[in-house]
Protein backbone atom coordinates (compact mmCIF):
# COMPACT_ATOMS: atom_id res chain seq x y z
CA UNK A 1 0.00 0.00 0.00
CA UNK A 2 2.86 2.35 0.84
CA UNK A 3 4.42 1.73 -2.59
CA UNK A 4 1.16 2.63 -4.34
CA UNK A 5 0.87 5.92 -2.46
CA UNK A 6 4.50 6.83 -3.19
CA UNK A 7 4.00 5.92 -6.87
CA UNK A 8 0.89 8.11 -7.15
CA UNK A 9 2.68 11.05 -5.50
CA UNK A 10 5.68 10.71 -7.83
CA UNK A 11 3.41 10.52 -10.87
CA UNK A 12 1.59 13.67 -9.72
CA UNK A 13 4.85 15.58 -9.17
CA UNK A 14 6.24 14.46 -12.54
CA UNK A 15 3.05 15.57 -14.30
CA UNK A 16 3.19 19.04 -12.77
CA UNK A 17 6.90 19.44 -13.47
CA UNK A 18 6.50 18.55 -17.17
CA UNK A 19 3.21 20.35 -17.78
CA UNK A 20 4.41 23.94 -17.75
CA UNK A 21 6.42 25.94 -20.24
CA UNK A 22 8.55 28.93 -19.44
CA UNK A 23 7.67 32.36 -20.82
CA UNK A 24 10.42 32.06 -23.43
CA UNK A 25 9.29 28.60 -24.57
CA UNK A 26 5.75 29.88 -24.99
CA UNK A 27 6.91 32.92 -26.97
CA UNK A 28 9.03 30.76 -29.28
CA UNK A 29 6.14 28.35 -29.86
CA UNK A 30 3.95 31.19 -31.15
CA UNK A 31 6.51 32.35 -33.71
CA UNK A 32 8.18 35.68 -34.31
CA UNK A 33 5.19 37.24 -36.06
CA UNK A 34 2.77 36.76 -33.14
CA UNK A 35 0.96 39.87 -31.91
CA UNK A 36 -0.18 39.97 -28.30
CA UNK A 37 -3.27 41.98 -27.49
CA UNK A 38 -4.48 43.11 -24.10
CA UNK A 39 -8.10 43.66 -23.14
CA UNK A 40 -9.65 45.53 -20.24
CA UNK A 41 -12.99 47.02 -19.31
CA UNK A 42 -14.71 43.73 -18.50
CA UNK A 43 -18.50 43.98 -18.48
CA UNK A 44 -20.82 41.16 -17.31
CA UNK A 45 -23.84 40.38 -19.50
CA UNK A 46 -25.75 38.62 -16.72
CA UNK A 47 -26.01 35.31 -18.56
CA UNK A 48 -22.54 34.08 -17.62
CA UNK A 49 -20.74 35.76 -20.51
CA UNK A 50 -18.62 38.90 -20.58
CA UNK A 51 -17.78 41.66 -23.05
CA UNK A 52 -14.55 43.64 -23.21
CA UNK A 53 -15.30 47.31 -23.70
CA UNK A 54 -11.73 48.55 -24.15
CA UNK A 55 -8.55 47.14 -25.64
CA UNK A 56 -4.94 47.78 -24.76
CA UNK A 57 -2.37 48.44 -27.49
CA UNK A 58 -1.05 45.34 -29.27
CA UNK A 59 2.65 44.50 -28.86
CA UNK A 60 5.18 42.38 -30.70
CA UNK A 61 7.66 40.51 -28.51
CA UNK A 62 11.05 39.45 -29.88
CA UNK A 63 13.03 36.72 -28.14
CA UNK A 64 16.76 37.50 -28.21
CA UNK A 65 19.28 34.65 -28.25
CA UNK A 66 23.02 34.58 -27.67
CA UNK A 67 25.25 33.24 -30.47
CA UNK A 68 25.35 29.95 -28.53
CA UNK A 69 21.58 29.61 -28.84
CA UNK A 70 20.84 30.38 -25.20
CA UNK A 71 17.98 32.74 -24.42
CA UNK A 72 18.73 36.15 -22.92
CA UNK A 73 16.76 36.34 -19.69
CA UNK A 74 16.74 39.99 -18.69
Amino acid sequence: MKNIIVSVILLFVATIAQGQQSLYETLQANGETAIYEGFCGLEANGDGTYNFTESAPAVNITVIKLPTGQLCRF
